[in-house]
């Protein structure tokens, strides 16, 4: 028996792939998808009927944007570390601590943890070589959770003009450093 969950399935093209991989007729046996497309839940199961959710209310819909927006810690620790990860001395350290540590100083407990996540990526992108900004800014066109290929958001990076010309490197090379770049300083998810 098995309980398989996928989440968050566009299209009904993506489900008729991936069913055929399910045995069939195992009694106990579950697969559970969420959408927020009815047409795909029909298709996908034309004898069950979709669990629609209802609307949130306004104070579930502003905790929500809340969780969201400003998730815990986490993040904020490993934007931090990938920060950190830049500095070299004791000196460039306790600077981050200063500018972190200032810019919540006048701030109600409450809203320390969504500050703390901004001033971490202003931070982080304010201490970013200058080459590697627009290509960093440029990622902000693609949906959250795009997958996107390496080597074509490369060359759109170098059409862009982001890339300059180097006689050490190609220019896909050097996209790959900048990429690189932006992975080890925790700003982009691989």
């Amino acid at each position: 028996r098995y309980l398989v969950v996928l989440d968050d399935i566009w299209r009904s093209e993506d489900w008729d792939i991936l069913k055929p991989a399910f045995p069939r007729g195992r009694k106990g046996s579950k697969i559970l998808f969420t959408t927020r497309i009815k047409n795909v839940a029909s298709r996908a199961d034309p004898w069950s009927t979709p669990v629609e959710l209802s609307l949130l209310t306004d104070d579930e819909s502003w905790n929500l944007l809340c969780r969201k927006a400003f998730p815990s810690s986490k993040m904020a620790i490993v934007m931090l570390g990938g920060l950190l990860a830049t500095k070299q001395s004791l000196a460039q350290w306790e600077m981050v601590y200063k500018n972190i540590h200032g810019h919540l100083k006048g701030l109600p407990h409450q809203d320390q943890n969504g500050a703390v996540m901004n001033i971490i990526l202003v931070s982080s992108y304010n201490d970013l070589p200058y080459p590697l900004k627009p290509c960093l800014l440029y990622l902000g066109h693609y949906p959250k959770d795009w997958e996107i290929s390496k080597n074509e958001l490369i060359r759109l990076w170098i059409a862009e003009g982001f890339i300059p010309e180097n006689e050490e490197f190609l220019m896909e090379d050097l996209g790959e450093i900048f990429l690189e770049q932006l992975i080890d300083r925790s700003l982009v998810q691989v």
